[in-house]
């Protein structure tokens, strides 16, 4: 996820890779990929350096390995069971 501000100052995080386009018009605006159109105060350019330091610290983690594990609401790992959920 790669943490932008809303034009009202409030922060958010968003997934990198429901991004379609984005574009300054004055504003930036982040159009997703189900069309939504999202206003941040971060240029076109901030935006993309976001974007690609996100997916130089995934390609990193997948080729070491250390992709973060799934943490349940309590703070626990979830467990794992073995079956079909039906």
């Amino acid at each position: 996820m790669i943490e932008l501000t809303r034009l009202n100052k409030h922060l958010f995080l968003l997934n990198p890779e429901l991004i379609k386009l984005v574009e300054a018009n004055p504003d930036t605006m982040i159009t997703l990929l189900n069309g939504e159109k999202i206003f941040v105060l971060e240029s076109p350019q901030t935006v993309a350096d976001r974007v690609f330091v996100y997916r130089v610290e995934l390609a990193r983690a997948v080729s070491t390995g250390r992709l973060i594990k799934p943490v349940a609401d309590d703070g626990s790992e979830p467990s794992r069971s073995s079956g079909h959920h039906g």
